[in-house]
């Protein structure tokens, strides 16, 4: 018994959490960058708040008249600013990790994407990209947590 309980700590002792957090957010990135694209397209910034675009206040929300009917007339949605025309900024997106934390960021490509994205930044924001905190929250709740019990009981035969 006391053998048991000393390979219990030895593995505890050896666990690293931020290591294993890290490693579980690597194993699933793609599941962050799309997330980001969920969220882009329901039209809402990393603060939980409408897109906008700077350069269009006198607009209201967003899109210019011509572009409103521009959308309607491809069958997008023109509602909401969700920096979706072609797909192909979406389909850029990366996350990025660095040091436990991660960011979205565009693996560039063609040069319509990387424009595409950087024009989003100029007329949104920065905070356009980032996850809300229900985005984290969904995220952990259901890859995550579930990893991580996983791991811990895989490398130290704890059951959460």
């Amino acid at each position: 018994m006391l053998k048991g309980l000393e390979t219990l700590i030895n593995n505890l002792s050896a666990f690293d959490f931020m290591k294993e957090q890290e490693a579980i957010i690597v194993s699933n990135q793609d599941k962050i960058a799309d997330l980001q694209a969920i969220q882009l397209f329901t039209g809402i910034d990393s603060q939980g708040e409408q897109i906008m675009l700077k350069d269009n206040a006198p607009w209201g929300f967003g899109y210019r008249p011509y572009t409103m009917i521009r959308k309607e007339q491809k069958g997008q949605v023109y509602d909401r600013v969700t920096w979706r025309d072609t797909g192909a900024l979406y389909r850029s997106l990366v996350t990025k990790i660095s040091n436990g934390q991660f960011t979205v960021v565009s693996k560039g490509g063609s040069n319509d994407e990387e424009e595409k994205y950087q024009t989003m930044l100029e007329r949104s924001g920065e905070e356009v990209l980032g996850l809300t905190e229900s985005s984290r929250k969904e995220f952990a709740e259901d890859v995550l947590l579930p990893d991580f019990k996983e791991v811990l009981l895989k490398k130290t035969g704890l059951k959460l």
